[in-house]
């Protein structure tokens, strides 16, 4: 049972009062529960008050007394941990020993309705739960977990269960910001391998303890490169600490990303992409005028068309095709049967790119990459324990 006692500074929200367990109770749960559970483990290392403080605000001074938010907060941790929903915890409550004795409630204490704990929920919002996020990152921190010198950026498709209503250009999967549903009406259609409607979930990962320290939702289309940045501004934010370097997976090989992040000293690991032409010669074996006008070939010939593209950040640099043709390296160069000259685009972005190759021949991104396992193995249990592949529930926010 709880004892509870109106709080004269919040009407709404009662004072703390720890549960209090009969004798009964406690030889029940010494004898049932180990030591080493899970449950245990947490509610000695979980500073509960301290969440609970942090989330006091969200109580209006008026109404009647609220269910304690520590217990719906360790509702909420259940739910998640065990990946049930808010009914299905809640009848695992009424017979689980180890989640009656992590709740507080003795053997002969009654469960509130589960609407109480959609009410808390919707109570809290997406602020609120950010807020509680922190407070337990801190912690972590506070124990010594999270160094935070490096994180892991890695996105991960979720898909959502889509309404099965015919809408206009639905079967366009090449349409861009194009509405799915009316039933979510943030969803919207990405690719991860193939098409899917519904949200990708970016997430930032310590490399040391492993744990989550900032998470971002976006739709499927979402920009996860301006993600990335926005991931890193909420952890220093929130905590104040220093990410001295970021490993991200082959999304992060963009130049504007690479950029920003070097402009913050933050050091960027990312497995560059390899130019390729087939064996002939590739864009960094040809040589391009201070002014950007023209570019020079391994033959020494000039190009004679110039194209800029400043949507893809690039300049495109064509050769005559007579030139080509009477070149003595034509064949390590074009094919015989092409019908222009040679083209090379060079990209705003190449110093960038040339800085990620050679980066990965240093021991420090050998080092790196031997820690990426750690950050598939969580993503890996965030799939698959957790069912991360469909979300909960529609709508960005709530998702």
């Amino acid at each position: 049972m709880q004892a509870r006692n109106r709080s004269e500074g919040n009407p709404m929200l009662n004072a703390y009062q720890a549960p209090v367990l009969t004798d009964q109770d406690r030889v029940v749960f010494d004898r049932l529960v180990p030591y080493d559970h899970w449950t245990r483990r947490a509610d000695a290392r979980i500073d509960f008050l301290a969440l609970r403080q942090s989330i006091e605000h969200y109580f209006s001074s008026e109404g009647r007394p609220a269910v304690e938010p520590i217990l719906c907060l360790k509702f909420e941790l259940l739910m998640f941990h065990d990946a049930l929903s808010d009914r299905q915890v809640f009848a695992k409550a009424k017979t689980d020993i180890a989640y009656r004795l992590f709740l507080g409630l003795g053997l002969n204490d009654h469960l509130p309705d589960v609407s109480t704990l959609r009410g808390f929920l919707s109570r809290l919002g997406v602020e609120g739960h950010k807020a509680v996020f922190h407070q337990l990152l801190s912690q972590a921190r506070g124990h010594g977990l999270v160094k935070a010198s490096t994180a892991a950026c890695e996105s991960l498709q979720k898909a959502v269960e889509i309404a099965q209503k015919a809408l206009h250009g639905h079967d366009d999967p090449k349409a861009s910001r194009k509405l799915r549903s009316t039933v979510d009406p943030d969803a919207r259609r990405g690719r991860h391998g193939e098409y899917y409607d519904g949200y990708f979930t970016d997430v930032l990962i310590d490399a040391d303890s492993e744990l989550f320290t900032a998470i971002g939702v976006l739709p499927a289309d979402g920009n996860e490169t301006a993600d990335t940045l926005n991931l890193l501004d909420k952890e220093q934010s929130a905590h104040g600490n220093v990410i001295e370097k970021i490993s991200i997976d082959g999304a992060g090989f963009d130049g504007s990303l690479i950029r920003e992040l070097e402009s913050r000293r933050i050091t960027p690991f990312v497995p560059p992409k390899e130019p390729s032409n087939g064996g002939r010669f590739t864009t960094a074996e040809f040589q391009f005028s201070e002014d950007g006008s023209h570019a020079t070939c391994p033959a020494g010939h000039r190009s004679q068309y110039r194209q800029r593209d400043d949507a893809r950040h690039t300049t495109s640099f064509r050769f005559a095709k007579a030139t080509c043709d009477a070149c003595p390296l034509m064949k390590q160069c074009i094919s015989v049967n092409q019908k222009h000259g040679r083209s090379v685009k060079l990209n705003d972005y190449e110093p960038e790119y040339a800085l990620l190759r050679e980066r990965r021949q240093t021991d420090e991104y050998a080092a790196v990459k031997q820690e990426r396992p750690k950050v598939e193995r969580r993503l890996g249990e965030l799939v698959n324990r957790l069912k991360g592949r469909r979300a909960r529930y529609r709508g960005l926010c709530r998702v």
